[in-house]
C-alpha cells in the first residue's frame, strides 16, 4: 500500500510491475495529483456512507458488517444500483423482477442528472443563482442591518440610521491572456471541510 502512496506522488523506488514508468522510463509521463481538486465526489460518497450504508446513529463501525456496508457503498457508487442484481447473480439467488425496474430507473435517473450537471448551461445557471442570492441578501442588509452573524445583538452598527444606495450589480469582463500561455490555473481551497 506504501508503494501506491508513493507512486501517486511521483516516487517510483518501491513501485512494482505494475507502475508504467519502470516499463518505460523514457517516456512514461506521470499525473500527480491535481491541486485543489473539486471534493464533491468525495463529500458524495462520505455522505453515501454516513447516511445510508453506515448511518452513524446505529454505531456500524462497531460490528463485523462495517466492511461490507462500505463494499456496497464502493460498488453502488462505481456501478450503480445494479450491483445488488451482480452479487444476487454470483451466489445464485434471483434478483426479482420489481427490483430490476427500480434499480433501472434509479441508474437512469443518475445518468441524466449526471450529464446534466456537467453541462456549461447548468454550471452557469448555479453561478449567477449564487450571485443573486448574495446580492439579495447585502440588499436585505443594506437596507435592515446585519440579521444573522456571530455576536449580532452587540454590533455598534446594529441601529440604521440611513438606508445607503444598493450595491451596482457585479460587472465581469474578459480576461486577454497572453499568447505565450496555454493553462489558466485557479486556486479554489477545495480540499479542506473547515467551515470558515
Amino acid at each position: 500500500m506504501c508503494q501506491i502512496v508513493l507512486h501517486a506522488f511521483g516516487d517510483h523506488s518501491h513501485c512494482e510491475s505494475w507502475c508504467g514508468y519502470l516499463c518505460n522510463p523514457e517516456t512514461y509521463r506521470h499525473k500527480s495529483l491535481p491541486p485543489a481538486a473539486s471534493s464533491k465526489d468525495v463529500e458524495s460518497f462520505n455522505n453515501v456512507i454516513a447516511s445510508i450504508k453506515a448511518p452513524k446513529r446505529f454505531h456500524c463501525s462497531g460490528s463485523g458488517s462495517l466492511e461490507n456496508r462500505i463494499s456496497c457503498a464502493v460498488a453502488e457508487k462505481n456501478m450503480g444500483t445494479q450491483y445488488v442484481s451482480n452479487i444476487n447473480t454470483l451466489v445464485g439467488v434471483s434478483t426479482g423482477t420489481i427490483f430490476k425496474k427500480y434499480a433501472e430507473r434509479k441508474d437512469n435517473i443518475r445518468k441524466r442528472r449526471l450529464l446534466y450537471e456537467n453541462k456549461r448551461l447548468f454550471k452557469k445557471q448555479k453561478f449567477e443563482s449564487k450571485l443573486k442570492k448574495n446580492r439579495t441578501k447585502l440588499q436585505c442588509e443594506s437596507r435592515e442591518g446585519v440579521t444573522y452573524q456571530t455576536a449580532v445583538d452587540l454590533s455598534e452598527s446594529a441601529d440604521v440610521t440611513e438606508i445607503p444606495p444598493p450595491r451596482p450589480p457585479i460587472e465581469f469582463r474578459k480576461i486577454e491572456l497572453p499568447v505565450s500561455y496555454s493553462s489558466f490555473f485557479c486556486d479554489i481551497e477545495t480540499t479542506s471541510l473547515s467551515q470558515k
